[in-house]
């Protein structure tokens, strides 16, 4: 049982520092939050051996940070319960 299962959750952010980017347009597909959907390990996932996920409840960041002084190196933030009021990113792992 999650020590979340049955707690109040009001907010949720995702935040991870970019500090390359291939330019400083912010057009595009941008990068992508999804929710894991299967087992995976941090010291043996590979791009080949990624998990799977769902594409209910994506949230998208189309910042770019780190190619110029223009856009430089940043925090990307996605807002993960920006999908209420399912909030699929953040609902399904603290009800197991």
């Amino acid at each position: 049982m999650s020590k979340f299962a049955g707690k109040d959750i009001t907010d949720t952010n995702l935040a991870l520092y970019s500090y390359y980017s291939s330019t400083c347009s912010t057009s595009g597909s941008g990068t992508t939050v999804r929710r894991i959907t299967s087992s995976w390990s941090s010291t043996s996932v590979t791009w080949a051996t990624r998990p799977s996920s769902t594409g209910t409840g994506t949230v998208v960041n189309t910042g770019a940070h780190g190619y110029s002084s223009s856009c430089p190196a940043a925090w990307s933030d996605w807002d993960i319960d920006e999908s209420e009021p399912a909030a699929p990113l953040v609902y399904a792992h603290v009800t197991v």
